[in-house]
């Protein structure tokens, strides 16, 4: 068992070094979004984790501001935060996981170490472009919706202990 950890997060940090190490794809604007979103409905479930892993590492280094007037991305004077329109809501079990500029860098990797086929059953994917997201989750929906099913309910308590959570309101 720990020898399969340490292969994922092996597996983890390398790819992200990888991706990073090069020229990261930041995913910055609603339409890469979307286009990002629709693109991992074709995958498997293993690739698909894997994709929402690394683009939750990759958006460490976005800070997204709901508005600004130029509507430029810009880099802070060490060129290392871009500024987006947005990242998808997370929704783990019924339960949206709130990831913003204020989440913690650890408390992220900690989610990354969670979202394997061990925990997740299946994943739910919602684009802002469909009408139906906007409609039933309002502004949470903006940015689209990554919905993961558990394998087993015990394993909700894992995911709620990272305290990403939103007043404890739940969607079902």
């Amino acid at each position: 068992m720990m020898t399969k950890v340490s292969g994922f997060i092996f597996g983890v940090c390398f790819i992200f070094s990888s991706a990073c190490g090069q020229a990261p794809n930041f995913i910055l604007t609603s339409d890469q979004n979307n286009k990002w979103i629709d693109s991992l409905k074709t995958l498997p479930l293993e690739q698909q984790l894997a994709a929402i892993n690394i683009r939750l590492l990759i958006d460490t280094n976005i800070y997204v501001r709901q508005f600004y007037n130029d509507r430029i991305r810009i880099s802070d004077s060490l060129g290392n935060r871009v500024y987006g329109d947005g990242k998808p809501s997370l929704v783990v079990g019924g339960y949206f996981m709130i990831i913003d500029n204020g989440t913690k860098n650890g408390q992220i990797i900690k989610l990354t170490k969670l979202l394997t086929a061990h925990y997740i059953k299946e994943v739910g994917l919602l684009s802002s472009n469909n009408p139906k997201t906007l409609a039933l989750y309002g502004t949470k929906g903006l940015h689209g919706i990554i919905f993961l099913t558990m394998t087993k309910k015990k394993y909700l308590r894992k995911f709620q202990r990272l305290n990403l959570k939103s007043n404890g309101y739940r969607y079902t």
